[in-house]
């Protein structure tokens, strides 16, 4: 685990991320006491990637098919 003041921090940012990506904590110091932790995230997927369930309407119909029905009428 890194321990680093806030100007420190400023200075070696790079550095201190590539230490995160290695699975290392940060710990960050301001006047003398610790204020944050910085640490890697695990099992992380972007939004854009996440599986969503398939809505559908009350009816029994998707949201999908509904949209498509009404785009070509």
């Amino acid at each position: 685990m890194i321990e680093i003041s806030t100007d420190e921090l400023k200075q070696k940012l790079n550095m201190i991320i590539s230490h995160i990506e290695k699975g290392e904590k940060c710990i960050v110091i301001k006047e003398g006491k610790p204020i944050a932790e910085i640490a890697p995230l695990e099992n992380y997927t972007p939004s854009w990637k996440r599986r969503v369930e398939k809505i559908t309407l009350p009816n029994g119909t998707s949201v999908q098919d509904y949209v498509e029905a009404e785009r070509n009428c």
